[in-house]
């Protein structure tokens, strides 16, 4: 039976009275990703990223599949954990490579599976400069010119410090991160926004596009193909900032375009 996974973020907004509203009529920004899992048992696991479904919206997720969900609550952040990874460890042994994209829902998830991790850990990789060192961490240039999101109805990230400092991120405290155990691996890449344009270089204009580019490099120097391997997304979160003085469908809209890009 094909399964859709989701794991999503909760928090209260603190930015505007839009981003209040907006909380409690989606009760949680979440998207996103999409494990499918065949019928035939020794079959692989075949990942997608979904386009997002919006609670209190018509869900995109077709008849034939069976939605799967997993909130991840700083505040509850044990018995959250363990619900996403009991929704995530049974896929586990099924692939070799996995990518988590995320904000720092996402980085608190993915620590957590290290912890859980099934395999024994013998090699770590860490990006060396918490908000600066994407690109370096990834060994891919930078682009010649950053050029920064457009201020006007702006719909991209980053906002503040990413803003001000190009190549680096608004996220602190998150940084990419992998695990290993020498032929399996785990991965974490701080990809803040739905549209992101913080991390951009010759191959593309978003972190989107460099996550993307990184992954294929790494399955090809790893000598694996997209079949081995997953992607867990979540956005969200992060993107509540991009609302203010915008209206709830205005801000509904941006974020499922940016999702859906």
């Amino acid at each position: 039976m094909d399964g859709v996974l989701d794991v999503g973020g909760n928090q209260t907004s603190r930015k505007t009275e839009n981003g209040r509203r907006l909380m409690r009529v989606l009760s949680t920004f979440s998207v996103l990703v999409t494990i499918f899992l065949t019928q035939n048992p020794s079959a692989a696991v075949h990942q997608r990223i979904q386009e997002s479904s919006v609670k209190a919206s018509t869900s995109t997720v077709q008849p034939v599949r069976t939605r799967h969900y997993c909130e991840y609550k700083h505040a509850d952040a044990i018995n959250s954990t363990n619900n996403c990874h009991t929704l995530l460890s049974p896929h586990v042994r099924r692939k070799r490579a996995w990518f988590f994209f995320g904000d720092s829902q996402m980085g608190f998830l993915f620590k957590s599976m290290e912890v859980k991790y099934p395999y024994t850990i013998s090699e770590t990789k860490e990006s060396t400069h918490e908000r600066c060192g994407f690109l370096t961490y990834c060994n891919i240039p930078r682009a010649v010119t950053w050029i920064p999101p457009s201020t006007h109805n702006q719909t991209q990230g980053p906002l503040m410090f990413g803003l001000r400092t190009p190549f680096c991120s608004d996220l602190s405290g998150h940084s990419n991160l992998k695990f290993s155990n020498g032929s399996r691996f785990m991965e974490y890449l701080a990809v803040e926004f739905a549209s992101d344009v913080e991390q951009q270089t010759p191959y593309g204009n978003t972190t989107q596009e460099t996550a993307t580019f990184y992954v294929k490099l790494q399955l090809g120097v790893n000598g694996l193909t997209r079949e081995d391997s997953v992607c867990v997304v979540n956005t969200g979160v992060h993107d509540q900032i991009l609302c203010k003085e915008k209206s709830d469908a205005t801000c509904l809209d941006m974020y499922s375009t940016n999702v859906r890009w």
